[in-house]
């Protein structure tokens, strides 16, 4: 048997349940209709990183056609759009896969936005690429995975979503790498150095 919204508040008027018990109702079986299949989940991730991989991948590949001016306004754009609708779906719509996931997007091009950024105010020497982020441990590359461990921790904090971790401890992985050369003020490192601070890590 199916009931209607009037007939909920009917019972309540009549003391049959009392407001709390039909709001907590109501509520309950949103809660069932948020629910996602495994099929959804699937598909929900595999456009995340979709996404993600469009942002770092694609752009790396077309730095030198974009140019840093236009490789910044990009992910800049990006990460206020998906902070907005991520914010929206998450917290507004109850769809927290969906809306953590898009959440997750402004963490991910945080990196690149700064490098960009930096790099018009000559920060990087100008023969780095963003690509070499992914490949050469630098001391400077601390200033990226700061900041997106920095964007990451609120995010998380709020929604506590479990991919939102996934960021953070790459980032952090990333940073444990680059701090190295950072702790003994050289870039002539020995594999036995570099067990050390993993170790610490």
């Amino acid at each position: 048997m199916k009931y209607t919204d009037e007939q909920m508040n009917n019972a309540a008027e009549k003391g049959i349940f009392t407001n709390e018990q039909v709001k907590n109702f109501r509520e309950y079986i949103q809660s069932l209709d948020n629910q996602v299949t495994k099929l959804q989940k699937v598909l929900y991730y595999g456009g995340g990183l979709l996404i993600i991989s469009a942002m770092t991948w694609l752009m790396i590949d077309n730095w030198q056609r974009f140019g840093p001016g236009a490789i910044t306004i990009f992910p800049g754009v990006y990460f206020v759009v998906f902070l907005f609708f991520g914010y929206v779906v998450f917290f507004k719509k109850k769809m927290e896969v969906a809306g953590g996931l898009l959440l997750s997007i402004p963490i991910a091009v945080t990196p690149l936005f700064v490098f960009s950024l930096l790099r018009i105010f000559s920060f990087w020497p100008q023969e780095w690429d963003y690509n070499d982020y992914y490949i050469w441990i630098k001391g400077k590359w601390i200033v990226l995975e700061l900041a997106a461990i920095i964007v990451a921790l609120p995010i998380f904090i709020k929604t506590k979503f479990p991919f939102h971790v996934f960021l953070i401890a790459g980032a952090l992985w990333f940073f444990s790498m680059d701090i190295v050369p950072i702790i003994y003020e050289k870039t002539t490192i020995t594999w036995t150095e570099r067990a050390i601070i993993s170790d610490i890590f």
